[in-house]
């Protein structure tokens, strides 16, 4: 006979190969099929509890128009990025501070092991991007520095990149959005101290791999000590993406809590001269109260703002030429959930979120709705995913 503690021994070594199961009673059906494009088959979703202390991730897979869960109990500030063909989770909590990957579409019992995510701390990463050849670019803002590592083979091998020049003492480096450009890899500093008000502009910082493999930071001032990144106008940059030409984009927002110092807007930096130009302010009368993300074009930038005098956020597209708002959506709500553009579908995706459900809104490059899909749970956070 096989005793209750062998039973717990099997039990959690099950859980530690496969990863945490979903709980019992989370939705499971189907909301309706919907067109997919060459870059996108299917969201995943986090639904996060009213405390945010746990989350659930399901998958919405377009082509069956089914439902599914594929995590459960994870931290309420669970991060999800679709790279490498997998889904990554990390666990980003006191005390699990953790990462794993998963294919949305074989489910739960496809999930890796659940393993240390290497040289973080407490709301590390806060973001991720695919090097190539298994690479992954951690940007951990917490322990104020970036991680790289083969997180797929689990290599012990890691480059720590750390100890940059912020220009003020009183800021630590603060990674927070990353991209590959050129074969580089771009991190932006968001300049702001420890009580989270900006004093300043941000930077940018460009690492770059050396011939034996290893990455290092591409120093933009040798003459000067520690290492110097390019100055920005915007305090706080959470945007960066080709436009046209050598022409990067930069976009930065400014919340309330972070001070009349805070400058926000668009930058442009050349990237053969290596200078930033203020392209322009966020609209006058407007305030940002959600994210900013590349538009449907490459010409475009959306945010979720708010007028004065008006209390519903609006999605906004603004043109990067101009600087002109050139269309709107209307929420209906005070705040934005997650949206996010599909380029090759011309199309935007959007959740409205309550505390017991959404409504995922599918809106045409012009934010037109096109259509809108019940969700029988609220959505905290939503990843593109192509499988």
């Amino acid at each position: 006979m096989i005793s209750p503690s062998s039973i717990c021994v099997y039990i959690f070594a099950f859980l530690v190969a496969c990863g945490p199961l979903p709980r019992p009673r989370l939705f499971d059906g189907g909301v309706g099929q919907t067109q997919v494009s060459y870059s996108v088959t299917g969201l995943v979703f986090t639904s996060a509890d009213s405390s945010y202390s746990s989350s659930d991730i399901y998958f919405y897979d377009f082509i069956t128009g089914a439902v599914k869960p594929l995590a459960a109990g994870e931290s309420g500030d669970v991060l999800t990025r679709w790279q490498f063909k997998r889904l990554w989770i990390f666990n980003r909590s006191s005390g699990r501070v953790s990462y794993s990957h998963i294919s949305p579409k074989e489910g739960p019992t496809s999930r890796s092991v659940e393993r240390r995510t290497p040289m973080a701390l407490t709301g590390d990463p806060s973001d991720m991007v695919d090097l190539g050849q298994g690479s992954l670019a951690l940007a951990m803002g917490s322990a104020h520095k970036v991680v790289i590592g083969n997180l797929v083979s689990n290599s012990s091998a890691t480059n720590d990149l750390g100890a940059v020049d912020t220009g003020d003492r009183a800021v630590p480096f603060r990674p927070g959005t990353m991209t590959t450009i050129d074969g580089d890899l771009w991190v932006l500093h968001q300049h702001l101290g420890d009580n989270w008000k900006a004093t300043g502009p941000g930077r940018l910082f460009t690492a770059r791999q050396s011939k034996d493999g290893s990455w290092g930071w591409v120093d933009q001032s040798p003459t000067s000590a520690g290492t110097q990144g390019i100055l920005l106008n915007v305090s706080n940059p959470v945007l960066a993406f080709k436009s046209q030409g050598r022409v990067v984009i930069i976009g930065g927002i400014c919340y309330q809590s972070m001070g009349a110092s805070c400058v926000a807007g668009v930058d442009a930096f050349d990237t053969d001269s290596r200078t930033v130009q203020h392209l322009f302010d966020l609209p006058s009368g407007y305030e940002s109260i959600g994210p900013m993300v590349p538009g449907p074009s490459s010409q475009t930038v959306l945010l979720c703002l708010k007028q004065d005098n008006n209390p519903n956020a609006k999605i906004v597209s603004i043109s990067v030429v101009s600087g002109l708002i050139e269309k709107t959506w209307d929420t209906g709500m005070t705040s934005c959930g997650p949206f996010y553009p599909d380029k090759d579908g011309s199309r935007v995706f959007v959740i409205k979120s309550s505390t017991k459900a959404s409504e995922l809104y599918i809106l045409n490059s012009d934010l037109e709705s096109l259509s809108k899909i019940d969700l029988p749970f609220p959505v905290t956070g939503m990843e593109l995913v192509d499988e």
